[in-house]
């Protein structure tokens, strides 16, 4: 089993409180030892870009969002439960197909 940080994690992580990182930072030790522990709750998030994205409980507010392909887990997003589903809604996480690292696509909507 393969666990990544992306990037997204760190900026979502600098948006926190100091407890709320520090929950997160603990949470991160705990995905590590056990990505599929009872404990993190993990669901597949709803009306998501694509299949891969799931929703992980830190706290009772707070959500982890994590991209799962294979044995390949990757820790995207960090924050308040609605912000993070409101987050991964609108990505969807790719490999690129020249460099195999994941990337993070936006989409937008335009009126």
């Amino acid at each position: 089993m393969v666990v990544l940080l992306g990037k997204s994690l760190m900026t979502s992580l600098s948006k926190l409180n100091a407890n709320d990182t520090k929950r997160v930072t603990d949470f991160i030790d705990k995905f590590y030892d056990n990505p599929v522990h009872p404990s993190i709750s993990l669901e597949r998030v709803t009306k998501a870009k694509d299949d891969n994205p799931w929703s992980a409980r830190i706290t009772q507010g707070l959500s982890a969002i994590i991209y799962k392909e294979g044995n390949t887990w990757a820790l995207i997003y960090a924050g308040q439960h609605d912000d993070a589903y409101a987050w991964a809604r609108v990505r969807r996480v790719e490999q690129n197909a020249k460099t195999g690292a994941l990337q993070i696509i936006e989409f937008t909507e335009a009126i």
